[in-house]
């Protein structure tokens, strides 16, 4: 008789504890990795962050510390840009041109913490974009273009 590999397989096979090769990786749960946790803080118009952190899983919050929303996008730049190349792009698609991937994003309100976290692995000698591209306004400059952009670099 052919055994299924659905997921009642799955968890028969969990329950059991035995071990298929090949059919599902194996994690450990003897170490878990912790990823080190940074805030960046967020004031009106500008962040606070290291300038580098380990490469290697990273968990981020953001703590609004400003008196309007902001947000935090996090974007991997590519290896021949410089934050120098992101604030002066002439237009919006300069800049994104500039980003080799978008990482993730978080959003907090005025005087208080974003209510989630973003991990990522941080990929040794690489820079990364710290954003907001929100405004106050329709009619108002967005965050980012007044000041409110950062770099951090990845050991």
């Amino acid at each position: 008789m052919a055994l299924s590999r659905g997921p009642a397989l799955a968890l028969a096979t969990v329950a059991a504890g035995l071990v298929l090769p090949g059919d599902w990786p194996q994690v450990s749960t003897r170490h878990p990795v912790r990823a080190p946790t940074v805030t960046i803080i967020a004031r009106d118009y500008t962040f606070e962050a290291p300038d580098t952190l380990p490469s290697g899983p990273t968990t981020f919050t953001l703590l609004n510390r400003g008196t309007v929303k902001h947000e935090v996008s996090l974007m991997l730049l590519r290896p021949n840009q410089t934050i120098a190349d992101i604030r002066r792009g002439p237009t919006p698609e300069d800049r994104r041109n500039s980003v080799e991937a978008p990482i993730g994003v978080l959003f907090a309100p005025p005087g208080q913490a974003s209510p989630a976290q973003l991990t990522t692995t941080l990929l040794p000698g690489r820079t990364y974009i710290l954003a907001c591209n929100l405004r106050d306004a329709v009619d108002m400059p967005l965050h980012f273009n007044m000041g409110m952009v950062d770099s951090l670099r990845a050991k």
